[in-house]
């Protein structure tokens, strides 16, 4: 049986998380033993991945993790250090990232000094690249015949430097990208691994959308009557926009246009802002944040509306979600949208913008034969579209 790897920052309630589990469960379990390791063994998906799937936390002291968890920069890990009296350790911070220009020296440790983990793997997967402590932890403490990295968020508008990743990199055998664009910005900023990329879209499971989706509409749209029900999935952070959409809110309010309601499913740390952000702009009979949802498909398939209004996104998995329901949708032009919709056909794609997402839902609000021919398109598209997971699959299993 061979041995997959598997490595996450934490198990949040996100895109990432979700494609992992879809991906899993897309793999054999009597032909692959699956684990999968965290910087933090935590998050709202923990129980939900498959009790066949071993389950682990990366071994490393508490200052490490907490470096591999959080954006801390540089100077202040220094700081850090030499309150603690690591004199040592602050040394080898500055001489790492200063003198030997490692994008990674900023790290209160050396790798080669990390507890190798356990076992031997045929396949090690960095599930998220965009994390740095995972792209090289995989290639320094993991002993593994071959190696895979993934990256799921864009370049462009992350402003992620994955050029300085360069040599890192070079270790793995294959490196993933969510949608074209990503692969297509890959191969402009490091055109000597060009040959190592390939575009790998996140799997979505329709028949388990469907099932949890149910027959009946969630407790807050029934009270909703007469209203045009908008819907955002996405967790409450910065990357997904969800101010942006709460501005857009007022700006339609401001057009006089009140028969609709805006329902955002998913939680962050920026909860109390965004709250306060409502009241603020005086929208709070038309934007609701629920909070997150163990099943959110009731509220994809019973919305009248999806938007999608992201700073930023690899590939969008919320998104295709929504299309999976034939919803009529709006979404802001982040690296996989235009892979997913076909502007004035089955969607719209603007700008990241309020004025811009306000304006594309006044005509969707104000025209219901727009979104009834968006909605008829997008489920003849879904219908002809063909599957790619088995080849899509290949691309990993033929490197066991």
């Amino acid at each position: 049986m061979k041995k997959i790897i598997f490595f996450l920052p934490q198990m949040l309630g996100r895109g990432v998380e979700k494609s992992f589990l879809t991906l899993i469960k897309k793999l054999p379990k009597e032909e692959y033993d699956i684990s999968v390791y965290f910087v933090e063994k935590r998050g709202e998906f923990l129980p939900l991945i498959p009790k066949w799937v071993h389950v682990g936390e990366i071994p490393m002291d508490d200052t490490v993790r907490f470096d591999a968890s959080h954006d801390v920069s540089t100077k202040n890990k220094i700081i850090r250090s030499l309150k603690k009296g690591r004199f040592a350790e602050a040394y080898g911070i500055f001489y790492r990232k200063a003198i030997k220009k490692d994008p990674l020296g900023g790290f209160t440790c050396f790798f080669e000094k990390l507890p190798k983990l356990e076992g031997e793997y045929d396949l090690a997967i960095c599930y998220h690249l965009h994390n740095p402590f995972l792209l090289r932890y995989v290639v320094k403490a993991v002993n593994a015949k071959r190696r895979i990295a993934w990256i799921h968020n864009d370049f462009e508008t992350t402003g992620f430097p994955i050029a300085r990743y360069e040599n890192d990199l070079l270790l793995y055998d294959r490196i993933f990208g969510a949608s074209k664009k990503i692969v297509e910005e890959f191969k402009q900023r490091v055109p000597r691994l060009a040959d190592k990329i390939y575009c790998f879209t996140n799997y979505v499971d329709t028949d388990e959308l469907f099932t949890k989706a149910g027959n009946s509409a969630p407790e807050e749209y029934k009270k909703m009557i007469g209203k045009k029900i908008i819907c955002t999935v996405g967790a409450l952070t910065d990357q997904k926009g969800i101010d942006i959409a709460i501005d857009a809110t007022k700006k339609i309010k401001e057009h006089g246009i009140e028969n609709f309601k805006w329902f955002v499913i998913g939680e962050g740390n920026l909860h109390e802002e965004l709250q306060k952000h409502i009241e603020e702009q005086g929208v709070f009979e038309q934007f609701f944040l629920c909070g997150h949802k163990d099943n959110p498909y009731p509220y994809f398939k019973f919305c009248d509306i999806y938007v999608q209004p992201s700073r930023h996104e690899g590939y969008g998995i919320a998104l295709a979600e929504a299309i999976i329901f034939n919803k009529p949708c709006i979404s802001t032009d982040f690296a996989g949208a235009r892979e997913q919709i076909e502007p004035d056909v089955t969607g719209e794609i603007v700008v990241c913008d309020s004025e811009k997402i306000a304006e594309a839902l006044m005509t969707f609000l104000n025209d219901e034969e727009k979104c009834q021919k968006y909605s008829l398109n997008m489920q003849k598209a879904n219908m002809v579209k063909s599957s790619s997971d088995d080849v899509q699959l290949t691309l990993l299993t033929e490197l066991l």
